[in-house]
């Protein structure tokens, strides 16, 4: 879920909150979580398994493996098996209903990216993919996220 709507107790929708609106407002308050901007990421509970697809893997085959799975975005590897980019859902803004872009499914995932991105020029450019260790902390997490605009 990326937004959530703001209802009256007889459901009426007043507004709609989303998680880009989430962590701007924790940044601009980080000092009222007090210690818990110190956690580390290897101290959160609960981390989840990475899921992946290599940059010369099938779009397409990359998009049923997130859906099996129930997400919504997935780590794209290197041939050596680095980060180098990010696939989700939203990519898909680049295939039209008219159908004369289907065929860019059946292409490599880093091709697709690189067309994407020829197409729909990011807002902010970011010269890599944004990271973070196990020992940043929330504070960094919510920072980098927040200049950063990602959620």
């Amino acid at each position: 879920i990326h937004r959530i709507p703001v209802v009256t107790p007889n459901m009426t929708i007043t507004d709609i909150t989303t998680q880009s609106m989430l962590i701007d407002f924790l940044w601009q308050n980080i000092e009222k979580i007090g210690k818990v901007a110190e956690l580390k990421v290897n101290e959160f509970s609960g981390l989840s398994t990475v899921i992946a697809t290599r940059q010369n893997a099938k779009v397409i085959d990359a998009f049923r493996r997130m859906i099996n799975a129930k997400i919504s975005g997935m780590a794209v590897l290197s041939d050596d098996g680095k980060l180098i980019d990010n696939l989700s859902l939203r990519d898909l803004k680049g295939i039209e209903p008219d159908a004369k872009s289907f065929w860019r499914l059946w292409g490599t995932v880093g091709i697709f990216k690189e067309e994407m991105q020829k197409e729909f020029p990011p807002r902010t450019k970011i010269p890599a993919p944004l990271v973070v260790l196990e020992t940043n902390t929330i504070y960094d997490i919510v920072e980098k996220m927040a200049l950063n605009h990602v959620h």
